[in-house]
């Protein structure tokens, strides 16, 4: 991971619910990790893993690492950290910081 990439996760932890930050710290852990794969890692069912998944998608902090097969399964897509911060990031990072320290 590039330091620029690790800065604006640092960043990023303090402004997220403790359930997505469990989420995301084990994607970035375990880069390509499945949706199953989180559940089985965190001990959670895989209807908790799923929402955080996509909240964290649609916050721009993870994206697609590609589709593989899992033994028995069928294809499945993997997750990963964000390699550089998008549009929706910025949008993002304004709003926490609209909310913790008011327009201006």
């Amino acid at each position: 991971m590039k330091q620029t990439s690790l800065e604006a996760y640092r960043k990023v932890l303090p402004k997220i619910g403790t359930r997505q930050r469990d989420v995301l710290e084990v994607i970035r852990n375990h880069e390509g990790i499945t949706n199953c794969e989180i559940a089985e890692e965190l001990g959670w069912s895989i209807n908790r893993i799923t929402g955080r998944v996509l909240e964290l998608r649609e916050m721009g902090l993870v994206e697609d690492a590609g589709v593989r097969m899992l033994p028995g399964q069928r294809k499945m897509h993997g997750w990963k950290v964000c390699s550089k911060q998008t549009p929706k990031q910025w949008g993002f990072f304004q709003e926490a910081k609209e909310r913790f320290f008011g327009r201006s």
